[in-house]
């Protein structure tokens, strides 16, 4: 789970090594703010210009895997770290929990990766906080 936070414009390329990840792995990477999917990379990528409206970036970057799977939620700049309470690919389905706020739209980041379709989406609420 990695969210790096962005206020300056200097660095034009990020490498995933200079954030303690794997640089052979190839990534997911979403901007918070702006509600924008950058791109899967591997080794570095550019995060492109802060955006002026917000005067930051907060980039969510996850290990791409081969099925489905969130990449980010809006509750949170941590892109899900709070609300997340479980997700994974299990009988060729995403599944999650999250904590909600009852009345108050909650927005999931969903990869589909090439050879995946969406037949169905049960957004049911147990409970909310």
């Amino acid at each position: 789970w990695c969210v790096l936070g962005r206020t300056g414009a200097s660095a034009e390329i990020i490498a995933f090594r200079d954030l303690g990840l794997d640089p052979g792995r190839e990534y997911l990477v979403y901007e918070f703010w702006t509600n924008k999917f950058l791109g899967a990379f591997r080794g570095d990528f550019s995060p492109g210009p802060v955006d002026p409206v917000s005067g930051c970036q907060a980039l969510c970057i996850r290990e791409r895997l081969p099925h489905p799977q969130v990449l980010a939620t809006h509750r949170h700049v941590s892109c899900g770290g709070v609300d997340l309470l479980a997700a994974g690919w299990k009988d060729n389905a995403l599944r999650g929990r999250s904590r909600v706020v009852g009345g108050d739209p909650y927005v999931l980041a969903i990869t589909e990766p090439e050879g995946f379709h969406l037949t169905a989406f049960d957004g049911g609420v147990a409970s909310t906080v």
